[in-house]
């Protein structure tokens, strides 16, 4: 959906996970949080996806670990005034307004009171029904050969309960293990 909007929109696309923000070494958490923002302003217009919000940017409630909470809490704020420098055109960049920010969670609750106001729109992006499912396997098998008797339909209804990225990994694994399968069998024929 955030990829679509700034394909929509032609603008830049950054996604932003808490892997690719956090740091073990004092201070480096706060200046890549700080570094998403300023490459996103340079890239303007462009899209920050931000993938599992919640955990960039929860409530404050429940961390048992002080030190990693002090890291947390201050990537938080780094990521918030930098998200508000965006809104108010400072920080000596033309063009801020240009940036848009979208979060992904499955956790909405968990996240901080403060970060829920700078997100002006919510949309709930339920689980796939079974003619979305099998679209989903459709579009994401459609350039591998498939048996003629293979019924997306059927496949699609054994996969409720999985959202679509679900069914996209469990699609790339099939295809892996065919691979895997055919080989075996290529290799134990004498063809290798």
């Amino acid at each position: 959906l955030a990829k679509a909007v700034a394909t929509e929109g032609g603008a830049s696309f950054l996604s932003v996970d808490a892997s690719s923000v956090e740091n073990k070494w004092l201070g480096e958490s706060e200046k890549n949080a700080k570094a998403v923002f300023t490459l996103a302003r340079r890239l303007a217009p462009c899209v920050i996806f931000i993938d599992e919000v919640d955990s960039l940017l929860s409530s404050r409630e429940g961390s048992s670990d002080d030190s990693a909470h002090g890291t947390l809490t201050s990537v938080k704020t780094t990521m918030m005034s930098e998200w508000d420098g965006l809104n108010s055109g400072t920080n000596g960049y033309a063009g801020s307004d240009r940036v848009i920010v979208i979060g992904s969670t499955n956790r909405p609750f968990d996240l901080d009171e403060a970060v829920l106001r700078r997100f002006p729109r919510r949309i709930l992006v339920d689980l796939p029904d079974l003619e979305t499912r099998a679209e989903i396997l459709e579009v994401t098998l459609a350039e591998n050969r498939l048996d003629p008797n293979v019924n997306l339909t059927k496949i699609a209804e054994r996969l409720e309960g999985y959202t679509g990225s679900d069914i996209k990994e469990v699609c790339r694994e099939a295809v892996v293990q065919i691979s895997h399968e055919q080989a075996k069998v290529l290799y134990e024929g004498g063809a290798v």
